[in-house]
């Protein structure tokens, strides 16, 4: 990873809409929202060591913190959202 584009803080988000866009090398790829709900926060070590999505993705690179709308939607497939 070389780039992460900053999401926008107070955003609602429905389950599988795009969170963000990071870029590599090679490619663009978009971050779709695991669920629904609103962003509260992005981590801020990414616009200086993108790398750290793929070298400590459970620790110290995460994307953003969402504040989840609906209890029950983590349990639900992403397939399975309702558009």
């Amino acid at each position: 990873m070389v780039y992460v584009e900053e999401p926008e803080v107070g955003k609602v988000v429905k389950k599988g809409e795009v969170l963000t866009t990071v870029e590599s090398v090679k490619a663009v790829s978009e971050v779709y929202a695991p669920v629904s709900g609103k962003i509260l926060g992005w981590n801020e070590e990414l616009k200086e060591r993108a790398e750290l999505i793929v070298g400590d993705p459970y620790s110290r690179g995460w994307i953003v913190l969402i504040e989840i709308a609906y209890r029950e939607e983590p349990n639900s497939p992403l397939a399975q959202r309702n558009t």
